[in-house]
C-alpha cells in the first residue's frame, strides 16, 4: 500500500507499507523533485500477512511514534 501525502505547494511525502516495513520518502519541489529525507522501519513479525493487516491497535502505535520522530 502506497500513501501520498501533499504539503502545500512545496512538499509531498510518500509513505509504502509492507508486510515487513514501513518506508517513507520527503520530497521538496523545487525545479526538479529533491529528496529531503527518506527512511525505513522494519515492522514486528506477524503483524502484517499477505497485505492484511492483523493487529490494526499495534501498527496505529507505531505509526504515531514514526511521525512523532520525523515530525
Amino acid at each position: 500500500m502506497a500513501i501520498n501525502f501533499l504539503f502545500g505547494k512545496n512538499k509531498t511525502i510518500n509513505i509504502t507499507i509492507k508486510d515487513y516495513a514501513i518506508r517513507f520518502v520527503e520530497l521538496k519541489h523545487t525545479q526538479f523533485l529533491e529528496v529531503q529525507r527518506m527512511g525505513e522501519y522494519y515492522l514486528p513479525a506477524g503483524l502484517i500477512t499477505e497485505g492484511k493487516i492483523l493487529d490494526f491497535d499495534t501498527l496505529a502505535t507505531i505509526l504515531e511514534q514514526c511521525v512523532s520522530d520525523l515530525k
